[in-house]
């Protein structure tokens, strides 16, 4: 094999898979599904201590009848 042969074949062994704007749109969309499991983790969180908070009432309240 050539070294030309083998530079070619290193070089597309070696070469980038993924340019910088590939990059750039990957973590971007990273991101957003962060930001979304986010705010699906406090809905949640909401959700569990209105449920707790309507439970505990609706106990105390048949304590006290």
């Amino acid at each position: 094999m050539s070294d030309a042969e083998q530079r070619d074949m290193a070089e597309a062994l070696f070469a980038p898979k993924q340019s910088r704007e590939e990059i750039k749109e990957a973590i971007k969309l990273e991101e957003a599904r962060r930001a979304a499991m986010v705010r699906n983790l406090y809905r949640l969180r909401s959700l569990r201590l209105s449920r707790n908070q309507a439970s505990t009432q609706s106990k105390n309240s048949t304590f006290s009848e």
